[in-house]
C-alpha cells in the first residue's frame, strides 16, 4: 500500500473512532440539530454558558459562547464536587461551541438520575460559571 493510501486510511479509521467513541464530545454549530429523532433548537440565551433541554433524559447540549478564542474546559462534577466526566479541555472558538453530555461517566457508564454541576473554566483569566443539570 503506498504512503497516499495509507494516510487516507488512518484518517478514515480516525473519523470512525470519533464517531463512534462514546467517550468522544461532539463540538458543531447549528441552530438546530436532530439526535435520537428529537430535533431540538439552540436558541439563543442572554448567558454565554446554559445547556438545552434542562431537565433532559438521553442528552444535553452545553452550550458555550465566546466572543474571541478562549481556553478552557467543561467539568461534570456530582453535587460533591467529585469529577463524573471531562467533557472538553482545550480552545473554545470564537462565537457558540456545543458539546453533547448523554449522561455518562469518563467509562462511559451511565449515571444516576439526579443532580449534576457542569463547571466552566476559563483558563486565560482563572474564572469559572457553573450551571445545575438535571439528569431525569
Amino acid at each position: 500500500m503506498n504512503n497516499k493510501k495509507m494516510r487516507s486510511l488512518i484518517v478514515v479509521l480516525a473519523m470512525t473512532l470519533v464517531l463512534t467513541n462514546a467517550f468522544a464530545a461532539v463540538t458543531f454549530q447549528a441552530r438546530s440539530i436532530q439526535l435520537n429523532n428529537k430535533l431540538l433548537s439552540l436558541k439563543s440565551q442572554e448567558s454565554g454558558f446554559y445547556a438545552t433541554p434542562n431537565p433532559f433524559d438521553d442528552f444535553t447540549i452545553i452550550t458555550v459562547q465566546v466572543s474571541s478564542a478562549m481556553e478552557g474546559s467543561i467539568v461534570i462534577k456530582d453535587l460533591e464536587g467529585n469529577v463524573k466526566r471531562e467533557l472538553f479541555d482545550g480552545v473554545f472558538l470564537p462565537g457558540t461551541n456545543n458539546f453533547v453530555w448523554d449522561g455518562t461517566d469518563e467509562r462511559g457508564v451511565p449515571l444516576k438520575p439526579g443532580k449534576y454541576i457542569a463547571e466552566l473554566f476559563n483558563k486565560q483569566n482563572y474564572t469559572s460559571k457553573t450551571i445545575i443539570l438535571i439528569l431525569k
